[in-house]
């Protein structure tokens, strides 16, 4: 039984990794648009300040794709440390 849910957990800790490696591709932040300005920012906060960076239109549908990314990594991560978690609590193999 132990040996099947390590198995499983594994599996699962793998699949996790790959998909993680699969969504590298992100930007931190979030885009925000001024009504009385043109074009957009990426901001985020650096040390408790927040800055941003100018993105060009045709970057914009790119850069939310990015931001999506974190959010997936951010959410694998999670998934990750609960199996790696359950891992732990498993006696160990003989």
């Amino acid at each position: 039984m132990q040996l099947e849910e390590r198995a499983t957990l594994e599996f699962r800790r793998q699949q996790i990794q790959r998909q993680i490696a699969g969504a590298l591709n992100l930007v931190q932040g979030y885009l925000y648009t001024h009504p009385s300005r043109r074009g957009y920012q990426l901001r985020r906060k650096v040390e408790g300040h927040t800055v941003g960076r100018y993105v060009r239109r045709r970057l914009v549908p790119q850069v939310r794709v990015m931001i999506q990314n974190r959010a997936r990594v951010d959410q694998l991560l999670e998934e990750l440390s609960e199996v790696n978690w359950r891992l732990l609590l498993l006696p160990p193999e003989d």
